[in-house]
């Protein structure tokens, strides 16, 4: 007797159970999946960037006004049920064909909502500037493991690997590349909130020349 195929959670392909088993794995692929869709990333980079924006979404939520709050569940409700009823359609005859990355541009607009949250908030915690590096330095373990680890990866099983065409980069170059192109982009961060600081406060708008 033919045995039903499975989903990659093990549920019957087709079911309610298959469907809903697909949730957490696209939440997971919306942070990492590499070099396939259903290659799991290290674990270290699930912990580092799932933390920052479980933390962000939570410490944004808990500050914003109630018509904020509401719009970002609303938004993360959805993030939620696009999906689930894209692949409820589809998965009896094309199989699970949704990938986390889809659902990007909701869960970015989730993060959005966070932070604008954040971003009106009067007063910080005098712990806030701690925080915060600490979640910088969470992001960027978490992008210079990845890409280190697809090397690391390819170097190992690639039949290419010894090609003429492959640009040989050793794993550290890679790393402080990653780490250059981070330094470069906090210090363009930095300048930026600098340039809209107006009164001591940051976030209040564009500098703007008295009359």
């Amino acid at each position: 007797m033919e045995k039903a195929p499975v989903s990659e959670t093990g549920a019957p392909v087709g079911t309610d159970a298959s469907t809903l088993g697909q949730v957490p794995l696209w939440f997971f692929q919306g942070v990492a999946a590499f070099p396939r869709r259903m290659d799991s990333a290290p674990a270290v980079v699930y912990v580092t960037v799932g933390l920052v924006t479980l933390g962000l979404i939570g410490v944004g939520l808990a500050t914003a006004t109630r018509r904020l709050r509401v719009t970002t569940v609303l938004v993360l409700a959805v993030a939620v049920l696009v999906p689930v009823a894209v692949t409820e359609a589809t998965v009896g005859t094309g199989g699970p064909l949704w990938q986390g990355r889809y659902g990007l541009p909701f869960h970015i607009g989730v993060v959005l909502l966070a932070g604008l949250a954040l971003e009106r908030r009067a007063h910080w915690h005098h712990l806030a500037p701690v925080l915060l590096l600490v979640a910088g330095v969470c992001l960027a373990v978490g992008q210079v493991v990845s890409p280190v680890q697809v090397l690391r990866h390819e170097l190992a099983t690639s039949p290419l690997r010894d090609s003429a065409s492959w640009v040989h980069l050793s794993v550290w170059c890679v790393g402080l590349l990653v780490l250059a192109g981070l330094a470069c982009y906090a210090c363009a961060l930095a300048t930026w909130r600098r340039t809209t600081t107006v009164g001591g406060v940051a976030g209040s708008g564009p500098v703007r020349p008295r009359s």
